[in-house]
């Protein structure tokens, strides 16, 4: 992981050589947790799971720094590394008290993404943008994440990878650049694939994937180096 790590911040030194606008984006995530739980085939089938558990969505922050280059009229690319949490949330109205329980994932993520353009005005466009991600998980907080990891449940993974769509628009002045922007997280692998044991199941075992939905809203603040 760490010579992973090394060499995305290689990348991004060499790159901000040739780059044009170096910003930082400051907003929030809004995300959930879904998992399902499929029977295994010759053993026992599960009985009283609640597979919405942690499908509330849970609002995290987001901070990322970014560098634009290659920039042209139409298009440009764009490679960021930062901070997101992702989650989701489980509340139950119990006869005495409201369970009210929270799970969060705090990943390190890099992503590379392609900037479509759409000239609004001389100093404004507005933007569709896709690439590659990758996101690093940096620790772990909750009851539903205590469970998955232990014997004969499976790992959490340290390594998610997925694509980065999203919108925005931008605006400069002079040398400054501000806008607002729109990302979704859609995920090519699972945060987690387990034999399920919880307490929830009355009986049987049952093999299960977990996932997240998590989308980003962000403030960005830009300078033009050239």
């Amino acid at each position: 992981m760490t010579k992973t790590l090394l060499f995305l911040l290689t990348i991004c030194l060499t790159t901000q050589a040739y780059s044009q606008v170096i910003n930082f984006q400051l907003g929030g995530s809004l995300s959930n947790l879904n998992w399902s739980v499929a029977d295994i085939p010759g053993r026992a089938s599960l009985v009283n799971v609640d597979e919405t558990v942690y499908e509330e969505y849970i609002i995290g922050p987001s901070m990322f720094f970014g560098l634009d280059y290659l920039n042209h009229k139409y298009y440009n690319l764009s490679s960021n590394i930062g901070y997101i949490q992702k989650g989701g949330r489980y509340t139950e109205d119990r006869i005495l008290y409201i369970l009210d329980e929270k799970a969060q994932l705090h990943y390190l993520s890099f992503n590379t993404c392609v900037d479509v353009k759409l000239p609004l005005k001389e100093s404004t466009h507005a933007f569709l943008r896709f690439g590659p991600r990758i996101d690093f998980l940096a620790s772990t907080k909750g009851s539903i994440i205590t469970n998955l990891s232990g014997p004969n449940t499976g790992e959490i993974k340290d390594l998610m990878y997925g694509l980065m769509v999203g919108a925005g628009v931008k605006h400069d002045l002079n040398k400054l650049q501000i806008g607002l922007r729109f990302d979704y997280y859609l995920n090519l692998t699972n945060i987690a694939q387990y034999t399920y044991s919880r307490k929830y199941a009355v009986l049987g075992y049952g093999e299960g994937t977990l996932q997240d939905n998590s989308f980003v809203f962000s403030v960005v603040l830009g300078y033009h180096l050239r």
